[in-house]
């Protein structure tokens, strides 16, 4: 059998999507969720509007879901944020909200592009990483809204 690259693809989303719901089902994580801060969710609420922003939860922990060698300050799952113990401890009030917004804009693309987002992010993952479109929007978006609330 001869396989195309979308049967690729295809089979590269099927094995992330059974990855994410391997991950998002552990006790481990889910028992370390914690909602975005009360102050941060009526900050950003306006440049979320798509995203109910009380159902997104953050997990800060040792070791990130679906690092395969690669080292990720925070990667997004659905509506959970990761974020690395390491790469957390190091940032600033700012810093950390910084990457919520950034983290915030994966969420809406989970949203909105459903089970064609993990397709889509693993098709491009060849791409260096600030050369994705996913994460293209996502920093143009994390430095417009930082801008707009004086973070930058």
């Amino acid at each position: 059998m001869k396989w195309t690259k979308i049967g690729l693809y295809t089979v590269g989303s099927l094995a992330l999507g059974y990855a994410i719901y391997t991950a998002l089902n552990q006790d481990k994580w889910l028992s370390r969720a914690e909602s975005l801060p009360t102050e941060w969710q009526l900050r950003l609420q306006s440049y979320y509007p798509s995203v109910d922003l009380s159902n997104v939860q953050v997990i800060v922990t040792d070791k990130l879901p679906l690092s395969i060698g690669i080292n990720y300050g925070a990667v997004t799952l659905s509506n959970y944020i990761f974020v690395s113990q390491a790469y957390w401890d190091i940032l600033d009030y700012n810093d950390r909200l910084k990457v919520i917004i950034h983290e915030l804009t994966h969420v809406e693309q989970w949203q909105r592009l459903s089970l064609l987002y993990p397709a889509l992010y693993v098709s491009l993952i060849w791409l260096p990483w600030q050369s994705r479109p996913l994460e293209k929007s996502a920093i143009a978006k994390e430095s417009l809204v930082s801008s707009a609330l004086g973070l930058v």
